[in-house]
């Protein structure tokens, strides 16, 4: 759209001498709410039954690898939550089976800084099948 010459001079002496009129403000657009972050339980239970009713009752059945893929999303997602809600500690229940989740949690604890330690959890209560995990 093409301003004719006079009116374009016009708004700018208008402009210039403070009388022109106020402009709209822009508006931007209202920020979405985020999300609020919830901290997990003090116990989390790896099992895929806990995790997922539908997918331990699924035909055919899940893979190991995607069974311990699963396990691993949820331990990763709520070990953030509990650090960036400031938890001190948190249960993560995997089970004795053959260790191959309790291999994998502790790998990826050691290599984690903001782990104070971590270490069996409540023998009497879980035998070998828990790790509880304290957090700086």
């Amino acid at each position: 759209m093409a301003v004719a010459p006079e009116k374009l001079a016009e708004t700018l002496q208008q402009q210039l001498s403070g009388n022109a009129p106020a402009k709209p403000a822009a508006v931007a657009p209202a920020p979405e709410p985020a999300k609020a972050l919830v901290a997990p339980p003090h116990e989390v239970d790896l099992h895929l039954e806990a995790l997922d009713p539908t997918a331990a009752k699924a035909e055919p059945a899940l893979s190991n690898t995607a069974i311990l893929k699963l396990q691993l999303e949820a331990f990763e997602d709520t070990l953030s939550r509990a650090l960036a809600t400031n938890m001190h500690e948190i249960i993560y229940i995997h089970g004795s089976g053959n260790g191959t989740l309790r291999k994998e949690l502790h790998k990826l604890l050691s290599r984690n800084k903001d782990i104070k330690f971590f270490e069996d959890s409540q023998k009497e209560k879980f035998g070998y099948g828990a790790t509880l995990v304290r957090l700086k």
